[in-house]
């Protein structure tokens, strides 16, 4: 008998600089991916699947970051570091994009994390978002959300999920500012450059909500230096372009 995968994108209940606390249950796919010998939050994630977890190619780039038995993934909190976290799950596979260049305007920046046990996602606190679909567009009219445990720059207190509404800007808006070679098809880009993702929030989704349904639409990549520049949008990893890679990965590695 296979694994049953509940409805996706849903929400039951309703570090970013600029943004709120958030609440629990509000982002239920949220994950705080750590590593054993750091003892902290290092990078966020998303949960696609009861196994699966989305994040930057970045985040495990490197011999030190690279094994896959030093991460955990802590899902269903939203304080970083709290001894009330709902799930913690090993993680057993690093399956990184292999054209990913850790450098300049970071290609292909996007890894998948398999858990070593399938989690519930049809509780309260943890459930799993949406994937687009490969031609899926998102435009700045959608409803759009950031959120991590990164720097705050004081906004408020970090180790606290912050949640931030956002707006999706057009690449060729974004490529204005930073460069028509450094913005790809397979980036998105959100915001103004003023308040948005900053170190610690690398990996963590922008999701977009569409009839109802929470879909992961992009993944923290790469900004600013120091996160607080007006006019140099955040850069997302572009979930829609790796729809069938992400999809592969799935149906190839899961276990049954």
């Amino acid at each position: 008998m296979g694994l049953v995968i509940h409805e996706c994108g849903v929400a039951v209940s309703k570090m970013i600089v600029g943004g709120t606390p958030s609440h629990g249950g509000r982002w239920p796919w949220v994950a705080s991916l750590r590593l054993t010998w750091a003892n902290r939050h290092v990078c966020g994630g998303t949960l696609v699947h009861p196994q699966w977890v989305v994040t930057a190619a970045h985040c495990v780039f490197g011999s030190q970051f690279e094994k896959a038995s030093d991460w955990r993934a802590i899902l269903g909190e939203t304080h970083a570091g709290n001894a009330g976290a709902q799930m913690q799950r090993e993680v057993d596979l690093i399956v990184r994009h292999p054209e990913f260049v850790n450098g300049g305007n970071y290609p292909n920046d996007i890894a998948m994390m398999r858990l070593n046990k399938a989690v519930d996602v049809a509780g309260l606190y943890i459930r799993h978002a949406c994937l687009p679909e490969r031609d899926a567009n998102f435009q700045p009219e959608d409803s759009c959300w950031i959120m991590g445990w990164g720097e705050t720059k004081e906004f408020h207190a970090q180790g606290v999920l912050q949640e931030l509404k956002v707006t999706v800007r057009k690449n060729n808006a974004c490529a204005a500012r930073w460069g028509w070679k450094r913005i790809l098809n397979s980036h998105i880009c959100v915001g103004n450059g003023d308040i948005g993702a900053c170190n610690g929030d690398s990996g963590g989704p922008l999701v977009c909500s569409r009839r109802g349904y929470y879909y992961l639409v992009g993944v923290t990549s790469w900004g600013v230096s120091g996160c607080q520049t007006s006019g140099y949008p955040s850069v997302f990893t572009r979930t829609s372009f790796y729809h069938d890679w992400m999809e592969d990965i799935i149906q190839t590695y899961s276990k049954r």
